[in-house]
Order: structure tokens, then sequence, then C-alpha cells
């Protein structure tokens, strides 16, 4: 078919001003690192080389179908949710609305994003292609989204935010020529990415097909709104050997988390490191929780989007200056109930009360700890949480978090100056009679 549009295009242009282009046909593929010339008509004439720093492809030459279609050159990388690429670059006809263009879709699973450039002369060199900037701004557009592997549409319960310049919903299926489902997918997607089906027709490879339908125009859909969040998962009593497993967090999760702990207890002192999904709230814990036999010293911090890294957190220094505040104090290590407290003096940023209680979950076992002590406000506005077992961790984890205000000297020296002022005016009204 393309030989026959060719001949056409020749024929026509022998009997009219209008001629076919000679271009450049060729392909590549980059996957872990290596590239591989993935042009299996044109393989043995083919190759590749280095243009501004960008690999480029050395094909063979040959006319394009019809006189409108210009020598294109695309650059597409499609960044799967474990942040692994595949980079395809791809020289051959190109009709002139597909030129100059930058462009991404994003779903659950990957981001496709791509750019194309052109030239208008015999067996020219298009220049190479600049790929459109990250972009995790959210733009208000929320569209389906959704992912399934299996055969037929995927069911979405949950909408995606869009970002950046995506503005438009897709539906996104791969298949192969026998009809037989790769995976759907639904998702985000920019304005040109919309065009019929896109650039869909350059990127097909041998052993599937791809088609996108596009919504219109931005649609704002009534589902509840879900992250899509992939976060490395583990832990570990040492943060070199926290080897990650990635995992899609829960549609309320919007953070990737990393918490340090350090428990003093009974002479031992353990230092831990985790790894999860997260709620954004949870960033600002840092601080301790006291007892009078046990310290626990915690610290957080977060990232946002897809597989990133949260920097490792510094423990707050412990502070043995006392700021006047006390609270009740007991701890137990196999027990909800904790009885027996005595008064505890805080020390440095410690101005709540709090009763701590962590159970952990394994299999059929459980084991729970009570402590009542001296807080940090950031602790206790965090609140109680459950980390469920996934991936490397293998026990749920529950906390409930009470806080009540510190008391101590601070508060009766209020009372007693209200008193005395009171006391005054009194004083002064029986006077003046």
């Amino acid at each position: 078919m393309r030989t026959s549009a060719s001949a056409l295009c020749l024929i026509s242009a022998s009997i009219s001003t209008a001629f076919c282009l000679q271009c450049t046909v060729c392909s590549l593929t980059l996957q872990d690192g290596k590239w591989d010339n993935n042009n299996a008509i044109f393989k043995r004439n083919s190759g590749w080389g280095i243009m501004e720093g960008i690999p480029f492809c050395l094909g063979i030459n040959r006319s394009c179908s019809s006189p409108d279609e210009v020598c294109g050159y695309l650059h597409l990388v499609t960044t799967k949710y474990d942040n692994t690429q595949e980079v395809i670059i791809k020289r051959d006809c190109m009709k002139p609305e597909d030129c100059n263009l930058r462009d991404s879709l994003t779903t659950p699973v990957m981001k496709f994003s791509y750019a194309t450039t052109c030239c208008d002369t015999d067996q020219c060199r298009p220049p190479s292609p600049i790929l459109p900037k990250e972009n995790h701004t959210m733009n208000g557009v929320r569209c389906p989204g959704c992912y399934t592997p299996e055969r037929g549409d995927c069911a979405s319960r949950h909408a995606m935010q869009c970002r950046g310049e995506e503005t438009h919903c897709i539906d996104f299926h791969q298949h192969t020529h026998f009809g037989t489902v790769v995976f759907n997918a639904r998702g985000c997607a920019s304005k040109n990415v919309c065009k019929g089906n896109g650039l869909l027709s350059m990127l097909s490879k041998p052993e599937s097909l791809e088609q996108i339908i596009c919504s219109n125009s931005s649609i704002t859909e009534t589902l509840p709104v879900g992250n899509f969040l992939w976060c490395p998962f583990c832990h570990d009593y040492n943060v070199k050997n926290c080897t990650d497993v990635l995992l899609m967090c829960a549609p309320e999760e919007n953070v990737c988390l990393l918490e340090k702990t350090r428990t003093m207890y009974d002479g031992r002192e353990d230092v831990e490191i985790t790894k999860r999904c997260g709620k954004s709230i949870e960033c600002s814990r840092a601080g301790s929780i006291r007892s009078a036999t046990k310290t626990i010293y915690m610290n957080t911090t977060c990232c946002a989007h897809n597989v990133c890294q949260p920097p490792l957190p510094a423990l707050p220094p412990p502070s043995e200056d006392e700021n006047g505040f006390t609270c009740p104090a007991c701890f137990v290590p196999n027990s909800d109930r904790c009885l027996g407290r005595s008064n505890l003096k805080c020390t440095g940023n410690e101005e709540r009360c709090i009763h701590y209680m962590k159970t952990e979950m394994q299999e059929i076992s459980a084991v729970t700890e009570s402590l009542h002590g001296c807080t940090t406000s950031e602790i206790c506005d965090a609140g109680s949480g459950t980390i469920y077992a996934r991936g490397h961790y293998h026990k749920t984890i529950k906390t409930e978090v009470m806080c009540s205000r510190a008391g101590g000297w601070k508060a009766p020296l209020c009372t007693i100056l209200l008193s005395m002022i009171v006391t005054f005016i009194v004083l002064t009204l029986v006077s003046s009679w």
C-alpha cells in the first residue's frame, strides 16, 4: 500500500509542480539503558549516532506518500510506575500538523511524553525534539483513573487530579493484532494527544496496536479523588538495608513517607527506618514521647510525586531542660492499661500530656503497649494511625494518640494572678462605697 502510494506520488510529481520529499525512515528503542535498532524492514541498512546529546537513527531514504508530508523526528519516553523507562526515537514522513508537538498523557501505571520536529527538504535531518518538562502542579481538571491488564474496560472508582498541561480525559487501549487485550487504562492527557489517534500510527509496534479515545473538552467527574501514588515500602533497623518494594497507595494516601524512630527502654536503644505511603498530616510528626522509663524520638519526611524518595530525617536532639510542665507518667510493655502513674517533669518542647497506645498485629498474634507521659504538639496534631502489612512490612501497626494540656506551675500562676486582680477590683469597689 505504501509503495503504491509513493508511486502515485511520483507520477503526480511528473505531471504537476507537486513532488514528494525523500525522507530517512528508521527507529531506535532504548530499554534498560541499551539502544537497539528496532526497524525490522530496514535493519540491514540502518544504524545510529549521537546528535545534540540524543541518539538518532540512520536508515534508508524513501519517498513520502503525499506531497503534503515532510520529514519528521519523534522522541517518545514511556515512564512506568516504577520509574523504569522505554525511549523510542523514530524518523519518518509526517503530516505537517503533527510537527513541533510537545505533549504527554498520564495513567495510573505509566506516563507518555513525546515531542516532534520536522524539516521540509529532501533527506533533511530534523533537529532533536525537546520533551515537555515535568509539571506536578494540579490544574483543577479531574478525570476517571484506572488500569487493568485484562480483557474489557477498566472500572473507574476514583478520579485522577490532572497536572500541568494535561486538561483532557483519555481512554487508552493496547491490544494485539488478534484482538487480545494487553491492558486498558484511563487518565489525563494534553490536548494534541486527542487529535484523531494522535501519533499512535507511528508508535505502534509489530506485535501490538494502540488506541486512544479522548474527551473533546475538560471533564470534572463526581467520583471521589484518588491519588494513584506509587511509593517504596520497607522496614528495617538500618537504612542501608531497607530494600524497597513499590506498591500503589490507598486512594486517600497522598505522600510517600519516610519515618525514623529511636526508642530507648531498659538500657537498650533501637533505631527503625520505615518507608511507606501516608497522609500529608503525618509529615509534621516530629518530636518525642516520654515516660519515666521509655522514650521515643521520631521524625518524618515526605514527598508527593510518584516513586519519590523522601530525604532521611534527622531526629530531634534530647533535652534535659525542664520547662515547668508536668504530666502523669507510666509505661507497660504488654497491656493496654497503664496504672500507678507518677508525675513526670517535661523537658524541651514537651508541652502536652499523651496517652500513647501501640498494637502490633502479625498473623494471629497481637502485642500492645501503653504509655502515659510528656510529648510535643506535632505528635498530637498528627494523631492516630494504622500501618497495614504490605510488601516487606509484615506486621500491621495501630497507634492511638490521646493528648491533653500539661499541668505545672504555669497554670497555677495564672490562677493566682487572676485571683489577685479580682481581689484588688473588689477591694477598690468596697472602699469607694
